[in-house]
């Protein structure tokens, strides 16, 4: 295995999927191989210390980044002779610095940092894709987009996501804690989690909850998460929004629900949902899920096999599939046990570090 340097601007302690992606996959890579090289946050000293492998905080938040900064960085990799190969986390800016290093670097890719910029930038992109020794997809879906760019399918490496919330996370007095707090006791559980953002149309959910409660009173909707999206969601009788959780409370929620349901489409300017690791999740405390057909979410849901399938923005199929569920519990505990063997057979980061490492 050669020297890996990794520069992301997305490592934990920030919170999201990408950040989480990296460091469960880098925490099984041999730690005298792999050194981090990202921006600092209030938390990370705490977390550096818990790791093995090295982590450099010298990184310029993105707020922060400008053709100093790049050049800076560029001056920094260019002195060194520790590191054989570079990954680069973000395709831009950082694949700039990388494709100008005169090292070899391969590029993870996500979905919407390669579907979203257009102009002298897609330009950009496709030459440091181009250039790249390899390309690390987070889904099919993903590496469709980079095929788009005319890029070698050869060079391509799918690596997905791993679920970074489990049931190793739970806490029983945490659980307890939770049903307390919202006073649960027979109710069934509608849950979503994800950042409040226009893509994920929790407005959408919230709006079809509200028919569907009409008819299953006893039924309540959580969803967990903040963002812009926030002051949209008009929150009436029986849902609930939980904007911050410790690991162990959405742990708690993940294993009260009944049903987990996130809903995104791709929008006019190319947002879109590279993956859904949060369907996995689910999936691993046995719940069934809904999703839509949009972006990466076929692959994180087998429809009629680990949960169903809707089209996007389409409010009816939603009611139906969540009437579907409640109604049928047979159905629902089939989805759930199914997702969990999917996602202990698949989609550990034990399984898609063999990967990285064939390619490191």
């Amino acid at each position: 295995m050669r020297q890996t340097l990794l520069i992301t601007l997305d490592f934990p302690p920030r919170v999201g999927g990408v950040a989480s992606y990296y460091s469960s996959l880098y925490g099984l890579l041999p730690s005298e191989k792999v050194s981090v090289l990202t921006c600092p946050m209030e938390g990370s000293d705490d977390f550096d210390r818990h790791q093995e492998y090295e982590i450099d905080r010298s990184l310029p938040c993105i707020e922060d980044w400008n053709k100093k900064a790049a050049l800076k960085l560029l001056k920094a990799i260019k002195n060194t002779a520790k590191f054989e190969i570079l990954q680069v986390g973000n395709v831009l800016p950082l694949g700039t610095v990388a494709m100008l290093s005169g090292i070899p670097y391969q590029v993870f890719t996500h979905g919407l940092d390669i579907l979203k910029p257009n102009g002298l930038k897609k330009i950009l992109v496709k030459k440091i894709l181009q250039k790249a020794e390899k390309i690390i997809a987070n889904s099919e879906f993903t590496k469709s987009v980079i095929n788009s760019f005319g890029i070698n399918p050869e060079k391509i490496e799918i690596i997905y996501p791993s679920p970074r919330i489990s049931p190793a996370h739970e806490d029983i007095q945490v659980t307890k804690n939770i049903k307390e707090k919202f006073n649960l006791n027979q109710e069934k559980i509608i849950l979503s989690v994800g950042r409040l953002v226009k893509r994920k149309r929790f407005d959408l959910l919230v709006g079809a909850f509200k028919k569907i409660n009409n008819t299953f009173p006893e039924t309540k909707l959580f969803i967990v998460g903040d963002g812009p999206e926030k002051d949209n969601l008009t929150l009436e009788k029986n849902i609930y929004l939980v904007p911050k959780v410790t690991e162990a409370e959405l742990a708690a929620f993940y294993k009260i629900c009944n049903i987990f349901i996130m809903t995104p489409e791709e929008l006019s300017d190319g947002d879109v949902e590279g993956f859904g690791i949060v369907y996995l999740e689910a999936g691993s405390f046995g719940k069934p899920v809904i999703g839509t057909k949009s972006g990466g979410v076929p692959e994180a849901i087998v429809d009629n096999e680990t949960g169903l399938l809707i089209e996007p923005d389409n409010e009816n199929e939603l009611i139906g599939a969540i009437t579907k569920l409640l109604n049928d519990e047979d159905l629902a505990n089939t989805l759930g046990e199914s997702g969990k063997l999917r996602v202990q057979n698949e989609f550990t980061p034990e399984i898609q570090v063999t990967k990285l490492k064939r390619l490191m």
